[in-house]
């Protein structure tokens, strides 16, 4: 038997701290030969109990233990300490109430020590360890302060506190440091940065990290100035990009702007996109970092990237709304971060207007330019009788966003020698000052139903759409209305908002610049599912209006695909299930298990499929909740069609009925019930008519929401042009017109002929999807224009390693270095689902195994460079999100030190690779890779 086994079984018997402390004792006086072992009796006694954490986490009785052996003298403070912090990096212990009673128990221990004159005076270490086993108990300690970062919180212990206090303790009571070799310095030098770089630590555990770096910087090559100028981690102003091996061959390159650009406006919602204020400006914070310019200059390449976008896509309501709209408010945002990073004032204030004057002064930007000759071309075509606006150039547009952010000032207007700063398009501030009110109430009012008709409202739409000077306050306005009104369940007020965004959905394309769309979503689903008409006086009107609501929600989550988004407000966690799964047709037994579902059911037939029902009254909707409605919508029309089958409902009840479904009031619930039907057909292939007349009927109505009809037209086509399925469709019915509405729901043109779409092959077309976007990026590069690749679209036809491995063999075929890594790295970036980190651990190595069995099909110096680039702008966004948020997690996926300790323990194994050898001295050779990520000192 070994202590292990002892303590094991004396725990799981319930044996009392003291009682097992003596057996310990007499079983160590038993078997001396244990203290001739390397682990000595008292480690293993600390083990022994170190070990059941892990079958029995955060167990009280498991700590009783642990003290009773300390105050017998079984076990001393500094071996606990020892055994406890090399422990903490099991998997097995990593759990938060665990280690917080651990650190508890240490601090406990140690302050509860009577000082005395006999005391020894560095109680937490053993005055038989050497210096170099000092600094592995400090590097365990480290480890164990990121694991406090890194590990979920729990609401009843303080992890990151308890060991904050141990760390600044134990660093505090160091002994006198001799013989040090410079390896274990550089490990502790290597830990304590990891930990300053990314995570928001306690003031004094800040002080003693940076002290110990100081102090063991004295035992390496390095001078301690240096390193303590690394150790500045809120000043965001950081070297990179002044290595060789991450600064762009080019200084005007301006591909890793457009791509931050392009993430910002077409990223997914759900991750990194513009509506999010602090994730835009990690982003931005991130950008600037990497590239090492000054602010000006980094700016003036935003700038330039932004009007290649425009040139682009010239006609783009998006981009201008983007550019002219939306991107001086994150300057905005970016100044006042700079300045509390330290920056200068002056510097901050000038830098928007010295980047923008170096463009739109003589001489202009050929970017710019063009886009005032595009402006000069619509002028010619201006009639004289005009009486629409002409249009102003894209110099007086830009400059007018910026002064309305206070960007410039007067004195800038001055030097561009313009007789009139206001652009034509920009009237809504001027109808709001006129009107004596300021543009949120203004914008309001002109939305609102009291007072303005249907079309004053449209046609105010389209003017706010026209003027991006107000999309900020239109988009403030919005959240404040979505937060006062869905908890005020006032479902009028969330309707008129909805039905503006569901109208188009380029409107709420262009709002999405400015607007946190998780969040609004988060607000309806909540209202959805709270929502009773019990106590409204007009249910009617009530329920309408939250049909639009929901309406919104489904559009948004289909168009930014947030379907397994996890909703929150505040602690509630919300679910967009119940509207996706509302096509479920519920049988009797599923019925019966709930009670308001069944008498819901039983209501609604009679009063829908009934020929004496006079139609849907005020009470059935005060006695269901909308939620409800919703779910059974699918039921009660399959109800219907399954009792005219039998002839117990007639085919004109059976008509009223789908009548009343058809009306305002119940259209909104009907997606479900299309999509339930038409999978019914897909898989009976139209042998059931009533099926089929059903379905002709509630598509083909002028009464189906066009938004719906655009969330259901996809499955729609993909059925009725499979060949298949088509020689089974009833003749008699027009599918051509139905072909012919659902293309035109989804904005797809239609030919003179009204042909439906053109045979593809579509198994083809879908195969060479994420190939042809990988290649059309790189043609891009390639012709010097601002190259796009939706990665996340990509995702949806491959595996994460596939993909990465099809743009790794294509990004090889470019001549341009600086724009593959630059599109590597923007590859590498994405964060949902996490590639850097699976390109690190299962592509990188496959590469270098290629680089070396088959010389020439990969370059080390391109896989240098993008690895370098990747993990550094991975360490600039963790530290940009910490600054602004004040989140701990890493935003891709995984710490940055990690994946470079990975990165370099994987190239150190790898001593027969010359590619491996090639990266890794390249990496190395890298002064500032090297003195962001240490490890790269000591391993390579």
């Amino acid at each position: 038997m070994s202590l292990s086994d002892l303590t094991r079984n004396a725990f799981q018997s319930g044996v009392s701290p003291t009682k097992w402390a003596s057996l310990c004792r007499l079983y160590l006086s038993k078997r001396r030969d244990i203290t001739e072992q390397l682990e000595g009796p008292e480690r293993a006694i600390s083990n022994s109990v170190l070990v059941l954490y892990g079958l029995y986490p955060g167990d009280p009785g498991l700590q009783h233990y642990l003290k009773e052996a300390i105050q017998a003298k079984l076990l001393s403070l500094p071996v606990f300490l020892a055994t406890f912090l090399y422990s903490a990096r099991a998997q097995e212990l990593q759990y938060g109430p665990t280690l917080d009673t651990l650190c508890q128990l240490v601090l406990e221990l140690h302050y509860g020590t009577p000082a005395s004159a006999t005391a020894p005076p560095n109680p937490l270490f053993s005055p038989a360890d050497d210096s170099n086993v000092v600094l592995a108990t400090v590097a365990d300690a480290i480890n164990l302060l990121r694991t406090a970062y890194t590990i979920p919180m729990n609401t009843f212990h303080r992890l990151p506190q308890a060991a904050s206090q141990l760390i600044s303790l134990l660093l505090s009571s160091l002994p006198p440091l001799t013989d040090v070799s410079s390896s274990a310095a550089l490990t502790c030098i290597d830990e304590a940065k990891s930990v300053l770089q990314v995570f928001r630590v306690t003031p004094n555990a800040q002080q003693a990290l940076e002290s110990i770096v100081l102090t063991l910087s004295l035992f390496t090559d390095d001078d301690p100035a240096v390193l303590r100028g690394s150790q500045m981690l809120n000043a965001l102003q950081s070297s990179v990009g002044k290595g060789d091996l991450l600064r762009s061959g080019n200084a005007n390159d301006i591909v890793a702007c457009q791509l931050l650009l392009h993430r910002l406006v077409q990223g997914a919602s759900k991750d990194w996109a513009a509506g999010d204020d602090n994730r835009a400006l990690a982003m931005i914070m991130s950008a600037h970092g990497i590239t090492g310019w000054l602010l000006n200059k980094f700016y003036a390449q935003l700038f330039i990237a932004a009007l290649s976008w425009l040139v682009t896509y010239p006609e783009s309501r998006l981009w201008k709304s983007f550019v002219l709209g939306r991107l001086p408010r994150l300057l905005v945002l970016h100044n006042k971060v700079m300045e509390q990073e330290g920056m200068g004032p002056e510097l901050v204030n000038t830098a928007v207007r010295d980047a923008w004057a170096s463009i739109c002064l003589s001489p202009q930007h050929s970017y710019l330019m063009q886009l005032d000759e595009v402006v000069s071309m619509s002028l010619m075509d201006t009639t004289p009788d005009s009486t629409a606006s002409p249009p102003s150039s894209f110099t007086l547009d830009f400059t007018y966003a910026l002064q309305m952010s206070d960007l410039v000032d007067d004195a800038f207007l001055s030097r561009l020698a313009v007789s009139e700063s206001t652009p034509a398009w920009a009237r809504i501030a001027t109808e709001a000052r006129d009107a004596n009110v300021d543009i949120v109430t203004y914008i309001g009012h002109k939305l609102s139903q009291d007072g303005n008709s249907e079309e004053d409202v449209a046609a105010f739409v389209t003017k706010l759409v026209a003027d991006y000077s107000v999309h900020h306050e239109f988009a403030e306005m919005v959240k404040a209305r979505f937060a006062s009104s869905a908890m005020n369940q006032d479902v009028e007020t969330l309707g008129q908002v909805a039905r503006i965004f569901t109208s188009d959905v380029t409107i709420l394309d262009i709002f999405r610049l400015h607007l946190p769309i998780p969040d609004l979503l988060a607000r309806g689903l909540a209202l959805f599912e709270d929502y009773s008409c019990e106590t409204v006086g007009d249910p009617q009107t009530a329920v309408r209006s939250l049909g639009e609501v929901v309406t919104f929600v489904q559009v948004a989550v289909s168009r930014y695909g947030l379907h397994n988004y996890p909703f929150t407000l505040g602690t509630r966690k919300l679910s967009f299930k119940p509207l996706q799964q509302s096509f479920i047709v519920h049988v009797p037994a599923s019925l019966a298990q709930y009670p308001e579902r069944t008498e819901a059911c039983q209501r609604w037939h009679a009063t829908l499929f009934n020929a004496s029902s006079e139609g849907i009254d005020d009470d059935i909707l005060r006695q269901t909740r909308p939620a409800v409605i919703l779910e059974l919508a699918a039921t009660l029309v399959m109800i219907g069609i399954q009792g005219t089958i039998r002839k117990g409902i007639s085919q004109e009840v059976m008509n009223n009925g789908l009548a009343y479904m058809l009306d305002p009031l119940l259209n909104w619930t009907l997606l479900g019930t299309v999509q339930h039907l038409l999978r019914d057909l897909r898989i009976s292939k139209f042998q059931f008519s009533l099926h089929v007349r059903t379905f002709h009927t509630l598509v083909m109505s002028d009464s189906f929401p066009r938004p719906l009809l655009a969330l259901a037209a996809p499955d729609i086509l993909r059925v009725i042009n499979d060949p298949n399925i088509k020689r089974h469709m009833p003749k008699m019915l027009d599918w051509q017109a139905m072909r012919n509405k659902a293309m035109a729901a989804l904005g797809v043109p239609i030919n003179e002929t009204g042909a439906g779409l053109p045979p593809t092959g579509v198994e083809t077309t879908w195969n060479d999807l994420a190939p042809n976007m990988i290649h059309d990026s790189l043609r891009a590069l390639g012709a010097n224009k601002p190259p796009s690749l939706d990665v996340s679209r990509c995702l949806l036809f491959l595996s994460p390693i596939k993909f990465l491995h099809l743009f790794w063999t294509q990004l090889q075929t470019t001549v341009d270095m600086d724009g593959a890594r630059a599109l590597a790295v923007h590859v590498l970036s994405h964060a949902r689902p996490p590639l850097l980190p699976v390109f690190l651990r299962a592509v990188f190595p496959a590469l270098l195994d290629a680089a070396d069995t088959t010389p020439g099909t990969v370059s080390p110096e391109l896989l240098a460079s993008a690895v370098a680039t990747g993990i550094m702008h991975a360490l600039q966004l963790e530290r940009a999100v910490v600054a602004l948020s004040g989140d701990q997690r890493p935003p891709l996926g995984e710490p940055s030190t990690s994946m470079a300790r990975a990165l370099a323990n994987d190239l150190r194994h790898r001593k027969s690779s010359a590619s491996a050898k090639t990266v890794a001295q390249r990496l190395a050779s890298s002064a500032t890779f090297v003195g962001s990520f240490p490890v790269f000192k000591t391993e390579i």
